[in-house]
């Protein structure tokens, strides 16, 4: 879940005309203050969409959520089905469970100020390797609703001539000089 069980979903989109005049603002989430490195989805995104609300605000417009490319621009990601792994927040995941505290506390630090890219894209892997560590001692409740989220993503990466692993492969392989094992004639790129 990316929502604790206390915040209700969003109103579904409105589908008639909008109102003649309206209020907005974009902000991208990376711009949430008191996160380490970068802003999160966490808590900080939930206060400011409760903030909107509070406010009138109708309309809020975030630039791309997607992974960087090497640049640091969100523009020419390597997906843009993927959600930056800079916007996963920590104390979610020990809210629910999938982390502990001390996992957390042990992650590399950013400053709260401003943007870290480099601090950003530490924390993410060290979350991730965290994950990792911890997912054998996950509920099976919990890693069988991932596995079935996981085969449902492969059937849908074949049928969307398989983005997925191809995104897997490019981030795998950013930074090395490497075309990702790509072979002239294998129509998937998964030689």
């Amino acid at each position: 879940r990316l929502r604790p069980a206390h915040h209700q979903p969003l109103p579904p989109p409105c589908l008639v005309s909008p109102p003649a005049h309206a209020c907005g603002v974009l902000l991208h989430p990376t711009a949430f203050p008191d996160t380490p490195a970068c802003g999160t989805l966490g808590a900080a995104a939930r206060d400011w969409i409760d903030l909107l609300a509070r406010e009138g605000v109708q309309v809020w417009q975030v630039l791309p959520l997607a992974p960087t490319d090497g640049t640091g621009s969100p523009y020419s990601s390597p997906s843009g089905s993927a959600l930056n792994p800079w916007l996963i927040d920590a104390d979610d995941l020990v809210a629910e469970g999938l982390l502990q505290a001390g996992d957390r506390d042990a992650l590399p630090q950013g400053g709260t100020g401003c943007l870290d890219p480099a601090a950003a894209t530490g924390r993410a892997a060290a979350i991730a390797a965290a994950l990792a560590r911890r997912w054998p001692r996950q509920p099976a409740a919990v890693r069988e609703a991932f596995e079935a989220w996981r085969r449902r993503e492969l059937r849908a990466d074949v049928d969307a001539a398989g983005w997925g692993r191809l995104y897997r492969l490019a981030v795998n392989t950013r930074g090395t000089g490497q075309r990702g094992g790509i072979a002239v004639g294998d129509p998937v790129g998964l030689s």
